[in-house]
């Protein structure tokens, strides 16, 4: 169960042939620590997506596309925003 944030891991696995049945190991690879990877990150950067389509839907061009935010995809908006205060 999450907050209401988009959560996301990512697992490194081998698997093991151990005859009679097989062993899985698995050890996760990120989970927390990368911002850019899920969480609070993805769901802003999902809802800005979202809101600029809806504002070129209805006619105004004047906001940046799209494809100008996913420039800016590496940048943790949240960092930034600690920067600046």
């Amino acid at each position: 169960c999450g907050g209401g944030t988009t959560d996301l891991c990512s697992y490194r696995f081998r698997i093991q042939d151990r005859r009679a049945a097989y062993k899985i190991y698995m050890e996760t690879a990120y989970e927390n620590g990368d911002t850019d990877f899920g969480g609070n990150n993805l769901t802003y950067r999902i809802m800005q997506i979202l809101k600029i389509a809806l504002v070129r839907a209805k006619g105004n061009q004047n906001v940046s596309g799209v494809k100008e935010i996913l420039e800016y995809m590496d940048t943790d908006i949240y960092r930034f925003m600690i920067l600046m205060e």
